[in-house]
Protein backbone atom coordinates (compact mmCIF):
# COMPACT_ATOMS: atom_id res chain seq x y z
CA UNK A 1 0.00 0.00 0.00
CA UNK A 2 1.18 3.48 -0.88
CA UNK A 3 0.07 6.82 0.59
CA UNK A 4 0.51 10.17 -1.16
CA UNK A 5 -0.30 13.53 0.35
CA UNK A 6 -0.98 16.66 -1.72
CA UNK A 7 -2.15 20.23 -1.26
CA UNK A 8 -5.41 20.81 -3.12
CA UNK A 9 -6.19 24.40 -2.03
CA UNK A 10 -5.12 27.21 0.29
CA UNK A 11 -7.41 30.03 1.40
CA UNK A 12 -5.92 33.15 2.96
CA UNK A 13 -8.27 35.56 4.77
CA UNK A 14 -7.56 38.95 6.37
CA UNK A 15 -10.00 41.79 6.91
CA UNK A 16 -12.53 41.65 4.07
CA UNK A 17 -10.07 39.93 1.74
CA UNK A 18 -10.40 36.24 0.85
CA UNK A 19 -7.89 34.71 -1.59
CA UNK A 20 -8.19 31.06 -2.61
CA UNK A 21 -5.45 29.24 -4.53
CA UNK A 22 -6.12 25.83 -6.11
CA UNK A 23 -3.47 23.24 -6.87
CA UNK A 24 -3.26 19.98 -8.79
CA UNK A 25 -1.39 17.34 -6.78
CA UNK A 26 1.09 19.82 -5.39
CA UNK A 27 3.62 18.75 -2.75
CA UNK A 28 4.79 22.34 -2.23
CA UNK A 29 2.80 25.58 -2.30
CA UNK A 30 3.59 29.16 -1.35
CA UNK A 31 1.33 32.01 -0.27
CA UNK A 32 2.17 35.59 0.63
CA UNK A 33 0.42 37.86 3.11
CA UNK A 34 0.82 41.67 3.30
CA UNK A 35 2.92 42.68 6.32
CA UNK A 36 0.26 45.02 7.69
CA UNK A 37 -2.38 42.22 7.61
CA UNK A 38 -0.25 39.41 8.98
CA UNK A 39 -1.47 39.46 12.57
CA UNK A 40 -5.14 39.25 11.50
CA UNK A 41 -4.71 36.63 8.78
CA UNK A 42 -5.89 33.02 8.77
CA UNK A 43 -4.54 30.36 6.41
CA UNK A 44 -6.80 27.39 5.60
CA UNK A 45 -5.09 24.44 3.91
CA UNK A 46 -6.98 21.59 2.27
CA UNK A 47 -4.95 18.42 1.82
CA UNK A 48 -5.78 15.40 -0.32
CA UNK A 49 -4.52 12.03 0.90
CA UNK A 50 -4.51 9.25 -1.70
CA UNK A 51 -4.02 5.58 -0.81
CA UNK A 52 -3.14 3.17 -3.63
CA UNK A 53 -2.98 -0.62 -3.54
CA UNK A 54 0.18 -1.49 -5.46
CA UNK A 55 0.02 -5.16 -4.45
CA UNK A 56 -1.72 -8.20 -5.86
CA UNK A 57 -4.31 -8.75 -3.11
CA UNK A 58 -7.15 -6.67 -1.67
CA UNK A 59 -6.48 -4.59 1.45
CA UNK A 60 -8.46 -2.61 4.01
CA UNK A 61 -7.25 0.78 5.22
CA UNK A 62 -8.35 0.56 8.82
CA UNK A 63 -6.89 3.89 9.88
CA UNK A 64 -4.90 6.85 8.50
CA UNK A 65 -2.99 9.19 10.81
CA UNK A 66 -2.00 12.81 10.25
CA UNK A 67 0.76 14.25 12.42
CA UNK A 68 -0.60 17.78 12.78
CA UNK A 69 2.33 20.24 12.72
CA UNK A 70 2.84 22.81 15.45
CA UNK A 71 0.72 25.92 14.91
CA UNK A 72 -1.90 24.17 12.77
CA UNK A 73 -5.38 23.66 14.20
CA UNK A 74 -7.81 20.81 13.65
CA UNK A 75 -11.53 21.59 13.54
CA UNK A 76 -13.95 18.65 13.68
CA UNK A 77 -16.65 20.77 12.03
CA UNK A 78 -14.53 20.97 8.87
CA UNK A 79 -13.42 17.33 9.06
CA UNK A 80 -16.38 15.02 9.70
CA UNK A 81 -14.40 11.83 9.00
CA UNK A 82 -11.48 12.71 11.30
CA UNK A 83 -11.03 12.68 15.07
CA UNK A 84 -8.22 13.92 17.32
CA UNK A 85 -6.47 11.85 19.97
CA UNK A 86 -5.09 13.10 23.26
CA UNK A 87 -1.57 13.25 21.82
CA UNK A 88 -2.68 15.74 19.14
CA UNK A 89 -2.51 13.39 16.16
CA UNK A 90 -5.67 12.99 14.08
CA UNK A 91 -7.13 9.82 12.59
CA UNK A 92 -9.43 8.83 9.74
CA UNK A 93 -11.28 5.48 9.65
CA UNK A 94 -13.69 6.25 6.80
CA UNK A 95 -12.11 3.59 4.54
CA UNK A 96 -12.10 0.85 7.20
CA UNK A 97 -14.86 -1.19 5.54
CA UNK A 98 -13.80 -0.52 1.95
CA UNK A 99 -11.78 -3.26 0.26
CA UNK A 100 -9.11 -1.67 -1.88
CA UNK A 101 -8.46 -4.06 -4.74
CA UNK A 102 -5.17 -4.36 -6.60
CA UNK A 103 -4.45 -1.17 -8.58
CA UNK A 104 -7.27 0.82 -6.95
CA UNK A 105 -6.93 4.17 -5.19
CA UNK A 106 -9.10 5.94 -2.64
CA UNK A 107 -8.75 9.44 -1.27
CA UNK A 108 -9.71 11.41 1.80
CA UNK A 109 -9.61 15.15 2.44
CA UNK A 110 -8.25 16.99 5.46
CA UNK A 111 -8.55 20.70 6.27
CA UNK A 112 -6.28 22.43 8.79
CA UNK A 113 -6.08 26.12 9.76
CA UNK A 114 -3.29 28.38 10.93
CA UNK A 115 -3.88 31.65 12.75
CA UNK A 116 -1.07 33.97 11.72
CA UNK A 117 1.01 36.25 13.91
CA UNK A 118 3.93 38.50 13.09
CA UNK A 119 6.38 35.76 14.02
CA UNK A 120 5.00 32.43 12.75
CA UNK A 121 5.63 32.62 9.01
CA UNK A 122 7.81 29.98 7.37
CA UNK A 123 7.44 26.37 6.19
CA UNK A 124 4.59 24.20 7.46
CA UNK A 125 5.56 20.55 6.95
CA UNK A 126 2.65 18.12 7.32
CA UNK A 127 3.02 14.32 7.31
CA UNK A 128 0.40 11.60 6.98
CA UNK A 129 0.86 7.85 7.28
CA UNK A 130 -1.03 4.58 7.09
CA UNK A 131 -1.68 3.74 10.74
CA UNK A 132 -3.45 0.40 10.51
CA UNK A 133 -4.02 -1.86 7.50
CA UNK A 134 -5.42 -5.34 7.05
CA UNK A 135 -5.93 -8.03 4.45
CA UNK A 136 -7.75 -11.38 4.67
CA UNK A 137 -4.58 -13.32 3.85
CA UNK A 138 -2.69 -11.79 6.77
CA UNK A 139 0.22 -10.74 4.53
CA UNK A 140 2.34 -7.78 5.67
CA UNK A 141 3.40 -4.98 3.31
CA UNK A 142 6.81 -5.76 1.81
CA UNK A 143 8.24 -2.22 1.80
CA UNK A 144 6.62 -0.34 4.70
CA UNK A 145 5.40 -0.71 8.26
CA UNK A 146 2.29 1.18 9.41
CA UNK A 147 2.58 3.83 12.14
CA UNK A 148 6.38 3.69 12.48
CA UNK A 149 6.99 7.32 11.36
CA UNK A 150 9.74 6.37 8.90
CA UNK A 151 9.68 8.99 6.15
CA UNK A 152 11.54 6.87 3.57
CA UNK A 153 8.72 4.35 3.34
CA UNK A 154 5.97 4.75 0.74
CA UNK A 155 3.13 4.54 3.27
CA UNK A 156 4.10 7.98 4.59
CA UNK A 157 4.00 11.25 2.69
CA UNK A 158 4.48 14.97 3.37
CA UNK A 159 3.31 18.24 1.84
CA UNK A 160 4.83 21.67 2.55
CA UNK A 161 3.22 25.10 2.65
CA UNK A 162 5.47 28.16 2.62
CA UNK A 163 3.85 31.22 4.23
CA UNK A 164 5.77 34.45 3.73
CA UNK A 165 5.38 38.21 4.02
CA UNK A 166 4.43 39.93 0.78
CA UNK A 167 7.28 42.30 0.01
CA UNK A 168 7.15 42.45 -3.79
CA UNK A 169 5.69 45.97 -4.15
CA UNK A 170 7.96 47.45 -1.49
CA UNK A 171 11.03 45.98 -3.19
CA UNK A 172 9.96 47.31 -6.61
CA UNK A 173 9.30 50.80 -5.24
CA UNK A 174 12.65 50.79 -3.42
CA UNK A 175 14.48 49.74 -6.59
CA UNK A 176 12.75 52.44 -8.66
CA UNK A 177 13.51 55.16 -6.11
CA UNK A 178 17.13 53.99 -5.78
CA UNK A 179 17.56 53.98 -9.57
CA UNK A 180 16.15 57.52 -9.90
CA UNK A 181 18.37 58.82 -7.09
CA UNK A 182 21.47 57.22 -8.64
CA UNK A 183 20.55 58.69 -12.03
CA UNK A 184 20.16 62.19 -10.51
CA UNK A 185 23.50 61.86 -8.69
CA UNK A 186 25.15 60.64 -11.89
CA UNK A 187 23.81 63.59 -13.92
CA UNK A 188 24.84 66.05 -11.18
CA UNK A 189 28.38 64.63 -11.02
CA UNK A 190 28.64 64.84 -14.82
CA UNK A 191 27.69 68.54 -14.93
CA UNK A 192 29.89 69.41 -11.95
CA UNK A 193 32.90 67.78 -13.63
CA UNK A 194 32.06 69.47 -16.92
CA UNK A 195 31.92 72.90 -15.28
CA UNK A 196 35.16 72.27 -13.40
CA UNK A 197 36.94 71.29 -16.64
CA UNK A 198 35.70 74.50 -18.35
CA UNK A 199 37.00 76.65 -15.49
CA UNK A 200 40.36 74.89 -15.62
Amino acid sequence: LKLDKYISSITVTYGNTVNTYNYDKSKLAKVEIPANSLSSATVIVEYKIVVTNEGAIGNYIKKIVDYVPSGMKFNSELNRDWYQSTNGDIYNSSLANVKLESGESKEVTLTLTKQMTESNTGIVNNNAELYEVYNEEGIADIDSTPANKVSGEDDMSAADVVISVKTGHAVIYTLIISTVILAIIGVAVYFIRKNLLRKM
